[in-house]
């Protein structure tokens, strides 16, 4: 279940709906209690898109100061059943820990430390632990029980329609004043808060995952959002500890529209006869955990796809078609084996061949680099340019704290200082000859022209 498990380790198990991606939500305060205990496995399912990189980031820290990390599966309940072997019975531990958990037979908790065997019910639904869930309903479904709440967060999967259900049905139960905040990642916010009366009342939240472990939040201030929400959204992130960050409206708000960016680029590298591991060993070096390619394979490649889809990415759309969905099947760009360790695949390299026509082809990390990371740059400068972020150490922020960016290159912007506006700019010129996508920014040139630095940009702030 997790990468070690030893004594005292806690394995947090986690099952979201929809796209079977994994993530762990257990607050503070309840781990510390988990964490006096005997060690424990805790499984329950939220509906969401999520993502973490689960072999890297520690969830947290055992009393002796051993790391404990998730480890993404999607077993059946066999399966489970044969990794949990010794476990104590519901009603023990429900005894044993009243005055934590809330027992019900659709919520459980198991004790990885002798006892005997438990049959894993395959219906488990939610945990629910105040304060960290208070407040939710047992019933996902009844918006009406949480009508008296200050705030909402909407976090269902990214579909603009069901989206705009939920928050059609949030105006009309909700108190007046109480603030709807939605955690997309992407989708226009403006749209969604234009299904509502009260569109000053409307926010983005959008928590990066494991929402207790990553610091990051963007607040997404959309068209009509009221300052009172903007200054109170602020002030709910202190308090819950997250670094905000405020940003404006547009595909992917700051974050992902600059992981876009590099994800097209890492795309157009395979089109030319590079393979997902050449891609990924470049990223690695520069600094990253994971490379794009080890990330989409974490996140699962079925994410937005669905069984005879036609995409803009057709190697994808093979391998989903093959089954290689990425570490949950054991294969998408890599082979995988009994450890997750990922193996170059034979099979990946003949898809990619027959997709694209090309030969093999090599490239130099430093190009490679190059080709991925100074296009997030220039992205960073157009939402400057657009003023959909209020400064470029904000950028800088988001990335260092979102997207594991290495802390030894600052940030893309303060990374665009080390490099210089030049060596950007003669990139993007090739590539936006290439694809008027990429087509350098005017800001760019400026910069460039005059000597100018990337973290002094100022284009007046956000503005919606």
């Amino acid at each position: 279940i997790s990468k070690s498990i030893a004594d005292n380790d806690l394995i947090a198990v986690s099952v979201l709906s929809g796209n079977r991606n994994f993530e762990g939500r257990i607050s503070p305060d309840v781990r510390a209690n988990y964490l006096a205990s005997p060690p424990l496995v805790v499984a329950y399912a939220l509906a969401g898109d999520m993502n973490i990189d689960m072999a890297n980031d520690p969830i947290a820290q055992t009393p002796d100061g051993k790391d404990v990390y998730l480890k993404d599966l999607w077993p059946s309940d066999a399966e489970i059943a044969e990794l949990v072997e010794k476990v104590v019975t519901r009603e023990a531990f429900q005894e044993k820990y009243a005055d934590v958990f809330k027992g019900d037979e659709k919520w459980q908790a198991v004790e990885v430390s002798g006892g005997e065997t438990y049959d894993w019910p395959p219906q488990s639904t939610y945990i629910q632990n105040p304060p960290y869930f208070q407040g939710m309903s047992k019933d996902p479904g009844t918006i009406a029980d949480i009508k008296d709440a200050d705030i909402v967060i909407e976090a269902v999967f990214e579909d603009m329609e069901l989206k705009r259900k939920i928050f059609t049905e949030l105006d009309r139960v909700m108190k007046p004043g109480a603030i709807l905040a939605t955690n997309t990642s992407a989708l226009n916010i403006d749209e969604i808060a234009a299904m509502t009366k009260r569109p000053e009342d409307v926010i983005g939240l959008h928590f990066f995952s494991p929402a207790n472990v990553m610091k990051l939040l963007e607040i997404v201030r959309a068209k009509h959002t009221a300052d009172d929400v903007v200054a109170t959204s602020m002030d709910l992130a202190a308090k819950i500890n997250k670094i905000a960050v405020l940003v404006g409206v547009c595909p992917g708000f700051v974050g992902n529209r600059i992981l876009f960016a590099r994800q097209k680029q890492a795309n157009k590298l395979l089109q030319q006869g590079l393979m997902p591991w050449d891609v990924d060993a470049a990223l690695n070096a520069f600094g990253f955990k994971m490379g794009p390619f080890q990330m989409s394979d974490l996140a699962g490649l079925d994410i937005g796809w669905s069984k005879g889809a036609k995409t803009e990415n057709p190697i994808r759309d093979a391998l989903c078609e093959m089954d290689r969905r990425g570490q949950k099947t054991q294969a998408g760009f890599y082979d995988y084996d009994e450890s997750r360790r990922p193996i170059p695949s034979d099979v990946v390299a003949g898809v990619i061949k027959d997709i694209t026509g090309a030969e093999a082809n090599q490239m130099s990390q430093e190009e490679i680099i190059e080709i991925c990371i100074y296009p997030m740059i220039n992205e960073a400068v157009k939402i400057l340019e657009e003023n959909k972020a209020q400064r470029p150490s904000d950028i800088d922020v988001v990335w260092l704290n979102g997207y594991g960016w290495p802390a030894d290159k600052g940030g893309p912007m303060f990374y665009g200082d080390m490099v210089g506006a030049q060596a950007v700019l003669d990139v993007m010129e090739k590539l936006g000859a290439e694809d008027p996508e990429f087509a350098p920014a005017e800001l760019l040139r400026d910069l460039a022209k005059n000597g100018g630095k990337f973290t002094e940009i100022d284009t007046g702030g956000l503005k919606v």
